[in-house]
């Protein structure tokens, strides 16, 4: 917010903040003269376009940083699942290893005892 030396030019820079808000022109105001009305006008105007830049590179900032933590998080998540998927992996395996070894001990020596 810029601070002008008079009531009329702090009502035309907030005016000009108030138009580029809502995407109107007011032709009453001349870009290139040298009135200080008409330069707080476009003043407010310029000043609320780049505060709303500003804002949507923000907001760009946090959406691709909620993306990497999604991603990430998906990361972790899709590890953590192979991590378990290889421990019940290895626990059947182990588990087939010693059904197997019980049959063998149960089965007889071929009738050499």
């Amino acid at each position: 917010m810029r601070h002008y030396w008079s009531w009329e030019e702090e009502q035309c820079y907030e005016k000009g903040r108030k138009d580029e808000e809502y995407h109107r022109h007011n032709w009453e105001h001349d870009r290139w003269s040298e009135k200080p009305c008409d330069k707080a006008y476009y003043d407010g105007r310029e000043d609320f376009a780049r505060e709303e830049r500003r804002r949507e590179e923000e907001r760009q900032m946090e959406r691709m940083e909620e993306e990497r933590q999604e991603r990430l998080h998906y990361e972790r998540q899709q590890e953590e699942e192979a991590y378990y998927r290889a421990i019940e992996e290895q626990a059947y395996y182990e588990q087939q290893e010693d059904d197997n070894q019980s049959i063998i001990d149960i089965e007889p020596n071929d009738g050499q005892e």
